[in-house]
Formats: C-alpha cells, structure tokens, sequence
C-alpha cells in the first residue's frame, strides 16, 4: 500500500526538477536579450566544464536570440504608431532602413542577429515597413541559430584554450568567466560603435 504514495512522491519530484531546469534555460535564453555574445560565451565556456548540455543550452540561447528579433518586429509591426509617437528618437533611428528592408526582406531576416549596433532597429523597420512574415521569421531563426552556434563554439575553444594553458582550471573558471565576459562585451561595444555607420551598405548587400 506504500507504492502509491511513493510513486506520487517520485513525480512530484520529477516535476518539480523539469520545471527548475525549465526556468534555468529561459533565464539563460533571457539573457541574450541583456548580455548579447557574453551569455552564449560563458554557456559555451560552463559547458566544457561540463556545467550546462550542449543541445538544450544552444537552444535556449537560440530562442532567446529570436525573441530579440521577434519582439521588435511585432511591435513595429502592429504597434508602431504609437510607439513612434511616444519616442520620436527611435522612429528617427529606424527610418533610415525601412525602404532597405522592404527591397531585401530575406537579407534582413538573415542578418538579424549579425547587424551590431542595430539589431532592435533593424526588426523594428521590418515590422514597421510591413515585411512579409515568412522571410522574417524564417530568415530570424535561422540567424538565431547559426549566431548561438558559433558563439558557444567560441566560448567551447576558449575553454580549451584554458585548459592548455592552465591545466585543469575548475579553482579558477569563475575569475577566468569573469574575465571572458568582460573580454567579450569590450569587443562586442567596439564593434557594435564602428559598425553603425556601415548597417546600410551591410543591408543592401554592398561588396558582397
């Protein structure tokens, strides 16, 4: 008679597991949206010390990349009146590219997650330039994709890189997370402030 309450106890507990591990992985996706390239690096690097999966981790962070763009995009989209109304900065800002991405929907889906410096500006245009959905959302997760792909996998590299030279590190990971990521957004805001004034030519294709 004790198996049922066993059993009962046994699910309760794996619930609960799945529904922390759940939480884990939209936190990390979150985080894209706040930390850009330094939380796909740093899940790289946790995930060579065996910290964090490889397929769920690339995923999350994939997802979150593609809200990044989704958001955006259904904001301009379906609310850009007033949005613009109320911040005419970002209605200034954005206006430059909402002729470029109505003529390369495709390019613009694509290149979502690799335009630095304009990465919220450029779906926004889409939305408020009434790009169709399809070559947006397809064109966005793929660059999604591909974008946490190829960060983790610099933050995997960067963990062998350690190893070789310090040996085992695991005393160590914090301060070297610590350091990667500093590393990380120092670069990615030196990119992000020289690449503002080539998004256009990068949108139209120019020397491609």
């Amino acid at each position: 008679m004790r198996f049922p309450p066993l059993l009962l106890l046994a699910i309760h507990r794996a619930v609960a597991a799945s529904l922390a591990s759940l939480w884990a992985y939209i936190v990390l996706g979150a985080s894209v949206i706040v930390v850009e390239e330094v939380a796909p690096v740093l899940a790289g690097f946790a995930a060579h010390q065996n910290h964090l999966p490889v397929v769920r981790t690339v995923l999350a962070l994939a997802l979150g990349g593609w809200f990044a763009a989704l958001a955006p995009y259904w904001v301009g989209r379906y609310g850009a009146s007033a949005l613009l109304r109320r911040f005419p900065r970002v209605r200034d800002a954005a206006a430059p590219f909402t002729d470029i991405v109505a003529r390369r929907p495709w390019r613009a889906g694509l290149f979502s997650r690799f335009l630095f410096g304009a990465r919220t500006l450029i779906p926004l245009a889409c939305g408020t330039a009434h790009v169709r959905r399809v070559p947006f959302l397809v064109g966005s997760a793929i660059s999604a994709a591909v974008w946490a792909t190829l960060y983790f996998v610099l933050g995997w590299i960067s963990g062998d890189a350690v190893l070789l030279m310090l040996g085992h590190i695991r005393r160590h990971e914090k301060l070297i997370a610590l350091v990667l990521a500093l590393i990380v957004l120092l670069i990615m805001l030196i990119v992000q402030r020289r690449n503002r004034g080539h998004i256009t030519e990068e949108l139209e294709g120019h020397g491609s």
